[in-house]
């Protein structure tokens, strides 16, 4: 069989939450704001629908402004975004932020990541790549053809092979040995999904679907927990703050720190000003980790 090692997450990224400059100009006409926001020079909602309005895709650091101003009518006057929404992160003023969210594609990941992924459930939501439904080789149960076995190297495994030994093609030793390990534990996985087969097929008049399922499902128990897994990942902004803080901090296990490293990237490029207070650097272990300034916001 084919293995393939995984040593880098692909994490991108495919939506994210967009005032409708439609619904701001409504309640801006609604709720006799027009001259604040039209007339006046450099209030806080002339400002708001001008970079809206000139905007095609994400305003997340707007929304939580937005959000924030709406609730003491603060539209006449006060800080700019950035200023704005770092004095609510510094006040611990978090509810604002939870309005907009953001969705993750995540591939590459291992299943041993993703357990303790989910065990975050405020503000998040994961829809996740099924074992039954799909086989260990990337292959879909209802499909002929099926793809190399993906494998997730831990950080720490690439870390040590970094020193390690090649041989004469170049291989290194250590990872080799990491794959051959990895591919004998899935012949179990093969051997009982072989056999569950061919024993619902001699006792069962059940469809080839059914079958494959039944089997998968099974035999998917012996799957290693270095298996890539996929999903979608989708949290608010108030949610991904502590994501990060928590799973990018030097305790935490180096692959999910990798991801939050990953995560904290893509944050803080569509909402800067809700993450200022983020840095990813190395800590003394060697591997990169995210600290926040202000905590559990």
């Amino acid at each position: 069989m084919t293995i393939e090692l995984v040593t880098q997450p692909f994490v991108k990224i495919v939506a994210a939450s967009r005032m409708l400059p439609s619904a701001l100009d409504g309640f801006v006409e609604q709720h006799g704001l027009s001259d604040l926001a039209h007339v006046a020079q450099d209030t806080p909602i002339s400002r708001i629908v001008s970079e809206v309005e000139g905007r095609q895709q994400h305003n997340l650091d707007l929304l939580s402004e937005f959000a924030g101003r709406f609730c003491y009518r603060a539209w006449d006057k006060g800080r700019s975004t950035q200023d704005y929404l770092e004095h609510v992160i510094s006040e611990a003023h978090g509810s604002v932020l939870a309005h907009g969210s953001v969705s993750f594609i995540i591939t590459g990941v291992s299943r041993a990541l993703t357990h303790e992924l989910v065990r975050h459930h405020v503000g998040t939501n994961p829809s996740q790549e099924s074992q039954r439904y799909v086989t260990a080789e990337g292959g879909e149960i209802e499909l002929v053809g099926f793809k190399a076995n993906r494998a997730v190297v831990p950080p720490l495994i690439l870390k040590v092979a970094e020193g390690g030994f090649k041989d004469a093609a170049g291989t290194n030793l250590l990872l080799k040995t990491f794959e051959d390990d990895y591919e004998s534990a899935l012949g179990a996985y093969h051997r009982w999904l072989g056999v569950l087969k061919d024993s619902m097929s001699a006792r069962f008049e059940e469809n080839k679907t059914i079958i494959k399922k039944r089997a998968q499902e099974a035999a998917r128990c012996f799957l290693p927990n270095a298996s890539e897994t996929r999903l979608v990942w989708t949290m608010n902004m108030r949610a991904a703050r502590n994501v990060i803080e928590q799973r990018g901090a030097p305790g935490a296990d180096l692959e999910i720190r990798r991801l939050a490293v990953a995560f904290t990237h893509e944050l803080k490029r569509v909402a800067p000003h809700t993450f200022f207070d983020a840095e990813v650097y190395t800590a003394g272990d060697g591997f990169e980790a995210v600290k926040v300034q202000h905590s559990k916001v």
